[in-house]
């Protein structure tokens, strides 16, 4: 099992790493090949293989994502792996998030 884990986090390594260009290399690698990592694997497993990636690389997966990919694809892609590293915490930030916009609504309504 830690085999196949070391295996699929250096192919992700090696999408990204490329002398010729990395956006267009994630671009072309990642929504195909990641979205069948994302969709097809446990939450467990993808744990194992993120923090692979992780030693493979100076960045971790969330962070290579916001970096080198954009719009939809990369929130879509951003949300599946913070909801893989821990649910709570994203669904935390999210509420968060809701009740700091609605409070700065409310705030602006009684000026």
């Amino acid at each position: 099992m830690h085999n196949h884990i070391l295996i699929i986090g250096k192919a992700c390594y090696n999408c990204s790493v490329n002398t010729t260009g990395l956006v267009h290399t994630l671009n072309t690698f990642m929504p195909c090949r990641f979205n069948t990592i994302l969709a097809s694997r446990s939450f467990t497993h993808l744990r194992a293989v993120f923090e692979e990636y992780s030693k493979i690389c100076k960045y971790d997966i969330e962070k290579s994502i916001e970096r080198e990919m954009s719009g939809d694809l990369k929130t879509g892609m951003v949300t599946i792996v913070k909801c893989v590293k821990d649910r709570s915490a994203y669904f935390a930030e999210r509420l968060y998030k809701s009740m700091k916009v609605h409070y700065v609504r409310v705030c602006l309504c009684m000026f």
